[in-house]
């Protein structure tokens, strides 16, 4: 059974599908997804463009410069990249390494504007280069490292630092020359990075050198080395239970020459009377029991070892020696005779 709509609703039935069709055609075939809001990006009011860390610029040397956009109400706007220009690069040049950030490095004697443009607003700070300070000293951080051949971290570099120190002591600013003694062991960057050559197979001594206006500090580098012992400077200590004492190891190669930084194993074969903390060089002993332990430091490469006896005993005998003896006691009748004759 079919059902006929009368004439004028089935015209305005019509008319609203038409409409309907029509609206669909328009908007690409989604009559609900409303068009996505289109994003601005804040307007820069302002940059700065400023020094980064104590001091100012020498010759020879670089320093870091930073150029920050802010809007009308004082925010960092994100997501931008300044582009740098200096006035005069005999004087300073100036080279980007971040979205904001840039190095400045001293050229000559004098002054250059560096600018820091971001979406065609700018900012900019005036450097003045001088010459540096010739050093009093220089001291170059850390001063000795050792690098072991099959060891976790062998070929991986090392950041010196070279630190310029006038005759009062305070800190310079200044170029530093870095030089290797052996650079078929250990190369050293024009930054201070020292890596070591793992193809090494004997025992080098590489000394890194830092100089800066004819002074001078080094630190050496020892790769590969051949341990020739390991000692302790406690062999046979004495502890009363819950006292401790420290254990201090050194490793020294074929020639008796001290290593630093050389991984050592501490193996303590009775926990029942002693406990250990270890640390890289040295271990901690912790006395909590009675009777003899035996710890055991080495070397896992070279089995260099030595043997620490230690002795824990129950603390009556430290007690009764560090105590005055106390006079015996007088008989009674002993004690009269004496008050009498007194």
């Amino acid at each position: 059974m079919s059902t006929t709509l009368p004439r004028p609703v089935a015209r305005t039935v019509g008319a609203a599908l038409l409409f309907l069709i029509a609206g669909i055609s328009c908007s690409g075939g989604d009559a609900t997804s409303p068009s996505a809001p289109q994003l601005t990006q804040p307007t820069i009011a302002s940059v700065v463009v400023q020094m980064n860390g104590p001091g100012g610029l020498v010759t020879g040397i670089s320093r870091p410069v930073s150029a920050m956009p802010f809007d009308a109400n004082g925010g960092v706007i994100a997501g931008l990249s300044a582009t740098w220009t200096s006035s005069d690069t005999t004087i300073a040049t100036v080279a980007s390494t971040a979205a904001y950030g840039a190095t400045v490095t001293g050229q000559g004697v004098g002054t250059a504007t560096i600018t820091g443009t971001i979406s065609g607003k700018s900012g900019a700070t005036l450097v003045a280069v001088t010459t540096p300070v010739p050093p009093f000293s220089v001291t170059v951080r850390p001063d000795s490292i050792v690098y072991v051949e099959g060891r976790d971290g062998f070929s991986a570099p090392v950041q010196l630092s070279a630190t310029l120190i006038d005759s009062l002591g305070g800190a310079l600013l200044g170029p530093v020359t870095w030089v290797s003694s052996d650079t078929t062991a250990a190369t050293v960057s024009s930054t201070g990075v020292v890596t070591p050559n793992p193809s090494v197979a004997r025992s080098s001594f590489v000394t890194i050198t830092a100089m800066s206006g004819g002074k001078s500090g080094t630190s050496i580098v020892i790769v590969n080395p051949q341990v020739g012992s390991v000692t302790v400077d406690q062999t046979n200590p004495t502890l009363a239970s819950g006292q401790t004492t420290m254990l201090h190891a050194t490793v020294r190669d074929l020639n008796g020459n001290v290593l630093s930084g050389v991984p050592l194993s501490w193996v303590n074969f009775d926990a029942r009377i002693v406990t250990l903390v270890r640390y890289a060089d040295s271990a901690e002993v912790i006395a909590v029991g009675q009777g003899l332990a035996n710890v055991v430091v080495s070397d896992p490469v070279s089995a260099g070892s030595a043997n620490v006896a230690i002795t824990v005993t129950d603390g009556l005998a430290f007690a009764s020696s560090s105590a005055s003896p106390a006079e015996p006691a007088l008989p009674a009748r002993l004690g009269r005779d004496r008050a009498k004759v007194r």
